[in-house]
C-alpha cells in the first residue's frame, strides 16, 4: 500500500505550487480538476482560500468566464519550508547525508518540477 494525502484543499496547493514553478497559469476550473472535485466543490474551496489571504485571484482579460489564481507569496514560501523540512527530514532518516544541511533547497525544489 502507497502512501497517499487525499485532501482537495492540498491537491489545489500543490497543483498551483507546481503549476507556477513551471510558468503556467492556473484557473478556478483547473484546480477543481486537479482536485478531482466538482467545479462548484472546487470554486468553494478557492473562494475560501481566497478570503484567508492564501491565494490571489485576477479575471482573465481574454475569456471573462475564466479567473486565474495565484499563491500569495506567504503561501508560496510556507509550502517550500515544508517541502525542504520533509526532505531533510528523509535525508536525516534514511542517512544518505551526515549533514542535514547539505540539503541544498534549489535542488530540491528545481527536482519537484523536473
Amino acid at each position: 500500500a502507497g502512501f497517499h494525502m487525499a485532501d482537495p484543499v492540498w491537491d489545489m496547493l500543490l497543483d498551483l505550487y507546481l503549476s507556477e514553478r513551471k510558468g503556467v497559469r492556473v484557473s478556478i476550473s483547473d484546480l477543481a480538476l486537479a482536485a478531482g472535485v466538482p467545479r462548484s466543490t472546487g470554486v468553494r474551496w478557492v473562494g475560501n482560500l481566497i478570503e484567508t489571504g492564501a491565494l490571489s485571484s485576477a479575471p482573465d482579460t481574454c475569456d471573462g468566464r475564466r479567473t486565474w489564481v495565484e499563491l500569495s507569496p506567504e503561501s508560496r514560501a510556507a509550502l517550500e519550508r515544508y517541502f525542504l523540512e520533509v526532505a531533510r527530514t528523509f535525508a536525516r532518516r534514511g542517512g544518505t547525508l551526515r549533514n542535514w544541511s547539505q540539503v541544498e533547497p534549489n535542488n530540491i525544489l528545481n527536482g519537484l518540477t523536473a
